[in-house]
This record gives structure tokens, sequence and C-alpha cells, in this order.
């Protein structure tokens, strides 16, 4: 049985004293997660970008979206399951993330030369002193995080880039157009991947039923 231990910090400004109780709102998160085994442990790297009136947003909708009578489970599903996968579903802060460290890869670089100079993002290991230059390897985590934080922190990466987080950015600047193109952009990608798009009509429905 593997258990989980990972370490989060925290980068962005602090929204504190919210409603007279000191909060934080801490929108760029470096996670570390290693979980580990009876033999040895593996560690993967993750980035999150989060932002709590986009993700309301976003989850506002995507609520009504779950629990319309349309959104068919499985007959053996209970209410309480049902419930459980909304919740699940509707409560995440994150609004884009990173979990692939191949996007830091230079094109000019093979994926044998990245993974040389830079793996520690997803590996395996009995003991961390094992891996060579483990130490440096986490140094330049940080210098790509911070680098992955400027560029993805900007409504318009998070419109070319995102699906139901930019059809709500452009709903919030009345970018009705925009909106439109959107969805037809992702309608279309899903029918050629022979995707579901149900979810998807009805997230573009209940968007403009939001004030």
């Amino acid at each position: 049985m593997l258990r989980q231990v990972s370490e989060t910090f925290h980068y962005g400004k602090l929204i504190c004293k919210e409603y007279g109780k000191e909060k934080c709102y801490k929108p760029n998160i470096y996670e570390i997660c290693v979980t580990k085994s009876k033999t040895y442990f593996s560690l993967h790297l993750r980035l999150k970008l989060q932002n709590r009136s986009i993700s309301t947003d976003v989850n506002n909708v995507l609520k009504k979206v779950l629990k319309d009578p349309i959104i068919k489970y499985p007959t053996n599903f209970t209410d309480k399951v049902i419930d459980g996968i909304v919740k699940g579903r509707t409560t995440n802060k994150d609004i884009y993330g990173l979990t692939d460290w191949r996007f830091f890869k230079e094109e000019e670089q093979t994926l044998n030369e990245f993974n040389a100079k830079f793996s520690i993002w997803f590996s395996n290991f009995e003991k961390l002193e094992e891996k060579d230059n483990w130490q440096t390897e986490l140094l330049q985590s940080v210098d790509y995080a911070k680098s992955w934080f400027t560029l993805v922190d900007n409504d318009a990466y998070l419109i070319k880039h995102t699906d139901y987080v930019a059809m709500c950015l452009l709903k919030k600047f009345n970018n009705v157009k925009g909106v439109k193109t959107k969805y037809k952009e992702i309608y279309n990608r899903m029918r050629a991947l022979g995707q579901d798009t149900q979810e998807l009509e009805l997230f573009y429905r209940y968007l403009f039923q939001e004030n």
C-alpha cells in the first residue's frame, strides 16, 4: 500500500482578514508529491495556478450542469455517490496546471538530452542521495516554476489554452462572440476525438444564465 506525502510551497500575493477572519489566498502552487512503496519512493513535481474568482465562476456553472436531469449517471450510483462526484468536480480552485515538465525542453534539445539534465520532476529512487545532482535539479525546478507562472498568469494565455476557464473569462469580459468562437473550437476538437459533448453544450447554455 502506498503512503503519499506532499509538500506545497506558495508564491503570490496574500489576501487576508476577510470577514474579520484571517485568511490567506495563495494562487501559485509548487507541489512536491512523494509516494512510498516497500522498495522505493516516487517523486512528482506539480505546478498549479489558482484564482478564486475565476474558479468560482467555473464551479458555479459546472454545478448546474452536473445536476441537470439530462446528465445521466450509472443506475447503480446512489445519491451520495453522485453528490460526491459533483462536489469533487466543483470545489477545485485550480484554473491551470503543469504535471509534464517536458514543457521546458528546448526546441533544439532531444528528449534524452533534456532528461539527462532534468529528470527529477518524475523519478523513482530508494534513497534521494542516489540520484545525481538532485539538489541542482530541484533548484532548477524552482526557476522553471517561476518562468511558468509568469507565462500562464495572464488572461490571453488562459483563453488560448483552457476550455471552461476561457469561456468564463470571455463571458466576464462581455465578449459574447469570443465565447461562441471558443465553444465551437472546443466542440469541434472533442467531436474530432470522438468525445461526448453533452457536458460542454450544457455548460455553454448555463454560462449565459449566470448574472
